[in-house]
């Protein structure tokens, strides 16, 4: 090599995402290894996730604090990716050649297995990512299926082409279904762009442990924002009030 030179990489997050009318996204929020390649997907998912709050905000459905949850989801994820990387950087420098035969074998080990593979695929594609700890959703742990705070995948569902919320109600009877979505107040059902129901012809509700019917909040970037299990719709008009007053505290159904 006639010119070589040393090539350092920083691993940062920046202190703050937000402050006032200033919001950083991407790499002005965050500097991550380029071994895993994640520095694109982090960005992206970054600007998804400010998008959408900021649409709310700037049409008059929030108020300006709802940007705040953008820092409190995202920047969590920025210091597991950095952190992840620095790993990775030092697992690929081991020396020791015993070091470096232990390291092989763990990672085959791990791609052997397929439920660990699994989740690896997941964690390299940035899908294995919750936002349950968020200050803006609402629902506690699942008995099967995504929580509130995940992602919400289903073979039997398609996320609409709008950018709104969508209401989906999984039920073992379409009537039940149907007695849900009439119930709804009209200002919450307001907040929801598209509204879809998936029976039991579906399959829906044996996989996403639904016992008799349960109610899902997806927000535009796929993760459940509330999941309510039950008929009744009072946890569904506390998360739209959540997100109205971002985040600022419980809504007017109070769970029931």
């Amino acid at each position: 090599v006639a010119n070589p030179t040393r090539f350092h990489c920083h691993t940062k997050v920046a202190a703050r995402y937000r402050v006032g009318r200033a919001l950083l996204a991407g790499d002005a929020a965050h500097v991550v290894s380029p071994s895993q390649g994640h520095g694109m997907n982090t960005g992206i998912q970054d600007s998804f996730n400010l998008a959408w709050k900021m649409a709310m905000v700037c049409h008059g459905h929030a108020d300006a604090s709802l940007l705040d949850s953008y820092e409190a989801e995202r920047r969590p994820v920025a210091q597991r990716v950095a952190a992840s990387g620095d790993d990775f950087e030092s697992t690929q420098g081991i020396l020791d050649e015993g070091g470096r035969g232990e390291r092989n074998s763990a990672i085959r080990d791990a791609y052997a297995d397929e439920d660990s593979r699994r989740q690896e695929i997941l964690a390299e594609t940035e899908l294995n990512i919750s936002y349950a700890d968020s200050p803006i959703v609402i629902g506690g742990e699942a008995d099967g299926g995504p929580a509130a705070g995940d992602r919400f995948v289903d073979p039997a569902f398609e996320m609409p082409s709008g950018f709104g919320h969508t209401l989906l109600v999984v039920a073992r009877g379409e009537d039940v279904a149907a007695e849900v979505v009439a119930a709804l107040d009209a200002r919450v059902a307001r907040a929801f762009e598209s509204t879809v129901t998936l029976g039991p012809d579906t399959g829906a509700p044996d996989r996403l442990g639904v016992d008799d019917v349960s109610v899902f909040a997806i927000r535009p970037d796929g993760h459940v924002g509330c999941r309510s299990d039950g008929a009744g719709t009072g946890l569904l008009a506390d998360y739209v009030h959540l997100l109205r007053a971002g985040g600022s505290g419980p809504g007017p159904g109070d769970g029931n």
